[in-house]
């Protein structure tokens, strides 16, 4: 019998050493960028993100969600969802690329004409790989993703430094980002083909289950990631390149934190919950489990960015950026919310109720929109006030119209979850913003290394008091799961 429980600790191991080390990379190349782009050059590049990652949304038309569900499946029917989804981003570039003119003129930014038919490319290659990613994750080939990963980071670094040394610009984080992507993607079909090898065969009809399943989920993501991202379309339009940048800049900091621990956390629970998917309690106890996880790693570090914002835009992007610091600071409320709020889309996958995740987050940008216009209208800051403190909201939302009807976990226990932490940390950001309030702005890396030690030891007191009762919480659930 396998040891689940190990599985699951081996595979942690894995993809911790994998996206620490990633996560480090992409914060290091923007680090590096930002010594040879200008702060416009920032916000062009997050106007084709937002483009690219829109068409990410398509990336496997919900099938990755439809093979982690179905067991037992075929090599024909994998080779279908394959064909079919690699034909389909061949037309969806097409087309894109074609209204490429028409976001440069929409955003007042004709290098976008130009810009965008190469970052696109990047829809093809996950044409190639993106199913391949999802067999290696759902055989829990954790081990040779981390090593993947590692590889293709450094190796998009260096491309990305050796092209900004040499003067080009904004091609060099386009570029760099390609580069990724061609050899994760290649490599995954390298892989894959010792476990489901591609033949060129099509059956639209034996495949409607599975596409049922995936548009669920694809329709869910395009409405998640317009949802998550519309601050960025808008920025762009009504205030400008420049100020996008600057915005931008400290949300993606932010994002790339979150990611850090969520991406372990997702990759390891994912087949797990596909594994218990009819055990409801033993879904329950391991869905606890993540959100305590997740809240207890993550929140300190949000915690420590909001008492540090200064310092932190000042080494990793120059004293030329010092205006993405209150911005940084305010959005680790939008991070908490989608700390908490992440692995609820892997719940729904992996026991097939991608259609609650799907009326979820229509009301989630029926109610975000309107929100993110009116703050749009004031400024920046106000943004990015209006996305933490709806992030809270939205958390009660998602617990009443997906959780709750997919585990027996009243509000009560889910907010039970990570409601120390929470509290814990917001006052532990308020003692160290009120410290640090007092420190000179010419303070000198030794003062930094007192205050960031000072912040540790009031954490670990606090923890030690207040969160006593957390560590012992997460000591139980751990036991109760060493017979998974």
């Amino acid at each position: 019998m396998i040891n689940v429980r190990k599985q699951v600790v081996k595979g942690a191991q894995w993809m911790f050493i994998s996206t620490v080390t990633t996560s480090i990379v992409q914060i290091l190349r923007l680090s590096i960028l930002t010594r040879f782009l200008e702060k416009s050059d920032f916000g062009i590049v997050a106007i084709i993100t937002f483009i690219l990652g829109l068409t990410f949304t398509f990336t496997d038309l919900g099938f990755s969600s439809a093979i982690m569900y179905k067991q037992g499946l075929s090599r024909k029917e994998f080779s279908s969802l394959f064909w079919i989804q690699l034909i389909t981003f061949s037309i969806l570039y097409s087309l894109l690329s074609l209204c490429s003119p028409l976001v440069a003129q929409f955003y007042n930014e004709p290098s976008i004409t130009q810009l965008m038919p190469i970052a696109l490319l990047d829809l093809i290659l996950q044409g190639i790989g993106r199913l391949y990613d999802t067999i290696l994750q759902k055989e829990l080939l954790f081990k040779q993703m981390a090593i993947r990963n590692i590889i293709s980071s450094f190796i998009s670094l260096s491309i990305a430094f050796t092209l900004a040394f040499w003067g080009y610009g904004i091609y060099s984080l386009i570029l760099s980002t390609l580069s990724h992507s061609i050899i994760l993607n290649v490599w995954n079909f390298a892989m894959g083909q010792k476990h489901y090898k591609i033949s060129f065969y099509i059956n639209l009809h034996q495949s409607n289950p599975l596409i049922k399943i995936g548009m669920y989920q694809t329709g869910t993501q395009i409405l998640d990631y317009i949802a998550s991202k519309i601050d960025i379309a808008i920025i762009g339009k009504l205030l400008g390149a420049e100020e996008l940048g600057i915005y931008n800049l400290a949300k993606e900091l932010i994002y790339k934190v979150i990611i850090l621990i969520n991406t372990i956390a997702n990759k390891v629970s994912l087949p797990f919950f596909a594994k218990f998917q009819n055990d409801k309690i033993r879904l329950k106890e391991f869905y606890i489990m993540i959100v305590r996880f997740i809240s207890t790693i993550n929140f300190p570090i949000l915690a420590l960015i909001a008492s540090f914002s200064p310092f932190i835009i000042a080494i990793l992007y120059g004293n030329n950026f010092k205006d993405s610091a209150p911005l940084l600071s305010i959005l680790t409320i939008w991070g908490i919310s989608v700390c908490i709020a992440n692995p609820q889309g892997g719940l729904s996958i992996a026991t097939g109720n991608t259609h609650l995740s799907f009326k979820y987050t229509i009301v989630r940008i029926l109610i975000t929109f309107p929100i993110i216009i009116f703050t749009a209208t004031i400024s920046s800051t106000a943004i990015a006030w209006g996305q933490g403190i709806l992030g809270l909201i939205i958390l009660w939302i998602g617990w009443k119209m997906q959780i709750k009807k997919i585990i027996p976990l009243s509000f009560k226990e889910f907010t039970k979850a990570f409601s120390e932490n929470f509290y814990l940390n917001i006052i532990l950001a308020i003692l160290m913003i009120l410290i640090i309030e007092t420190i000179p702005t010419n303070t000198t890396i030794k003062q930094l290394i007192s205050s960031i030690i000072l912040f540790i030891i009031i954490y670990l007191t606090l923890y030690l008091t207040i969160g006593r009762g957390e560590i012992k919480n997460v000591i139980e659930l751990i036991r109760k799961n060493k017979s998974m």
